[in-house]
């Protein structure tokens, strides 16, 4: 399985080391908060793209015993709402019902909390409704992808996860709404 841990730590020093490498060549000096607030998108967007992705299984024996034990396993879902009721209906756990549904509702959500403090262009929830479903539909795209140049879907394409995921998105620009003026007055972000 390629996992994506050093990876990720490599990605997220370098942004660290960037983000100071612009700090100190700022001429207006952002406050430290600005700064924390930056390098706490990028380890989000790390954090993303683990959670989405990761682990790929590459190894031709591991993608076999998984195809051999997942054989009746659907590929893609296309039909809205089916995956979310099979979930509720079948899975005896709360706990995994809960991570299934809520963790694709939390995905992106905080893209639409940060991007709106950073990019004044989304500025309204049209436009954060609009990026949630082009980010959201990448993703199921981008595990589509991988999962042909593997030779097997790791990772099931659906459509409800697309729903969640934006519903996710809208939750995180309404609750950014209340506090963009406070978070962007202690942050010194000038749109």
């Amino acid at each position: 399985m390629l996992k994506a841990t050093g990876f990720l730590i490599v990605l997220i020093l370098l942004c660290i080391v960037n983000e100071a490498r612009l700090y100190i060549k700022s001429k207006e000096k952002k406050s430290i908060e600005y700064w924390i607030f930056r390098i706490s998108f990028y380890i989000y967007l790390m954090m993303l793209i683990n959670v989405a992705f990761f682990p790929i299984p590459i190894q031709k024996e591991v993608i076999s015993v998984l195809k051999e034990t997942n054989s009746n396993a659907k590929a893609v879902n296309i039909t809205p709402f089916h995956s979310i009721i099979q979930t509720v209906k079948t899975n005896p756990s709360i706990e995994l019902k809960l991570l299934q549904l809520i963790g694709n509702i939390v995905l992106i959500l905080p893209i639409t909390f940060y991007i709106p403090l950073v990019y004044n262009r989304v500025n309204n929830l049209k436009k954060a409704l609009i990026l949630s479903i082009i980010i959201a539909i990448l993703i199921e795209m981008m595990q589509f992808v991988i999962g042909r140049v593997i030779g097997y879907y790791y990772r099931i394409i659906d459509i409800d996860d697309i729903i969640l995921n934006v519903f996710g998105g809208i939750v995180g620009y309404i609750c950014m709404l209340p506090v963009k003026k406070i978070i962007l007055k202690k942050i010194n972000i000038n749109l």
